[in-house]
């Protein structure tokens, strides 16, 4: 496993934005498909962790959820 230079923080927003835009989902199919509300998808793709007030809803679990989260089938295939 590499390690992360002294200082250096991973965008964990970025990562689960880039994640979501690779599968062609909007946040509105992620809020319908996780029922994690809308407001909180945003504050994590914007690392903003002071939106995350309730222990279930913790950072670090919502981007587990969205992580595993399959991406869509694609009708026909």
């Amino acid at each position: 496993m590499s390690e992360e230079p002294k200082g250096k923080k991973t965008d964990v927003g970025a990562i689960v934005r880039q994640k979501r835009l690779l599968r062609g989902q909007s946040l509105e199919t992620v809020h319908q498909h996780t029922r994690i509300p809308k407001r909180l998808l945003e504050a994590l793709e914007n690392n903003k962790p002071e939106a995350f007030s309730a222990p279930v809803y913790r950072a670090e679990r919502i981007e587990r959820v969205l992580v595993r989260w399959p991406a869509p089938q694609r009708e026909g295939l």
